[in-house]
């Protein structure tokens, strides 16, 4: 009767991520034999995972359906490939071989593990205003402290995460994420707004707590028989903490990130 609908996915994910990060610092003083340091330290990350959703949307009425969907954790498989060096200046020049620059590069190193991600329940509500708009709500739980690294079964490793696993139980917490948006029509010409809201991940009494994620929405599109030209614009913003250092010798630093992201689809039906 068009009344109920279910699905299931299987995702399948490639990961590739790289990251070199640089700190370098001068020393003015001339009295202090150091003159300057560098260090460095890149880091590949690359892997594959699964996942799996299920869902279901309920029309109860020709206008107001609803739904609810479960994702499930992501099971993955990571390596990272990491490597440092450093490289230092003196003023004075060494007494055996008169050198003021030295540098030294670690090996390669290789280490890989396992994470799931925690999963997550979604539920949503939409009313259809006939061919003029609609509006929809959806509504996101997720206890991040169910995120689990675990030893790869790639390697020989009797390293348990027991320490990073429990990091993860007292550092975190659940939360609960709503979004909104309206789309309306007239003639045609479509209009859209939306609005959300994730709270950040880390408990409240924790240094490294932040402000929710805010995300503010906004498009316009024209569309006829054969030409569709869509324009949309995303603003989010949030504050993040985190400890440059180790937090015994460091000041927690404050972060503000704001983005904005533009999106033109242009679509052809002959």
């Amino acid at each position: 009767m068009d009344r109920f609908y279910f699905g299931v996915s299987l995702g399948i994910i490639g990961f590739r991520y790289n990251e070199v990060s640089t700190h370098a610092e001068a020393v003015p003083d001339d009295s202090t034999d150091l003159k300057d340091l560098s260090y460095r330290q890149e880091l590949k990350i690359t892997g594959n995972g699964l996942d799996l959703k299920a869902g279901f949307i309920v029309r109860i009425t020709d206008r107001f359906r609803t739904g609810l969907a479960i994702h499930g954790p992501m099971w993955t498989q990571l390596n990272d490939l990491y490597s440092t060096d450093m490289r230092t200046t003196f003023r004075t020049p060494s007494a055996t071989d008169g050198q003021t620059n030295y540098s030294s590069v670690s090996p390669e190193n290789v280490f890989a593990y396992r994470l799931n991600s925690p999963w997550k329940v979604v539920a949503s509500a939409a009313y259809i205003a006939g061919k003029h708009g609609l509006v929809s709500v959806d509504y996101e739980y997720i206890d991040h402290r169910n995120a689990r690294f675990r030893p790869s079964n790639k390697l020989v490793d009797n390293y348990d995460f027991a320490t990073e696993n429990l990091a993860i139980n007292n550092s975190f917490r659940a939360v609960h994420a709503v979004r909104a948006g309206t789309e309306w029509r007239s003639g045609n010409w479509y209009f859209r707004m939306g609005w959300g809201m994730v709270p950040d991940a880390y408990k409240k009494d924790d240094p490294r707590h932040g402000s929710a994620e805010r995300i503010y929405a906004g498009g316009l599109g024209f569309r006829n028989e054969h030409l569709g030209v869509d324009l949309g614009m995303n603003y989010t913003q949030r504050t993040t903490n985190y400890f440059q250092y180790d937090p015994a010798l460091v000041d927690v630093t404050q972060e503000k990130r704001s983005t904005v992201r533009t999106l033109v689809t242009v679509s052809l039906r002959p």
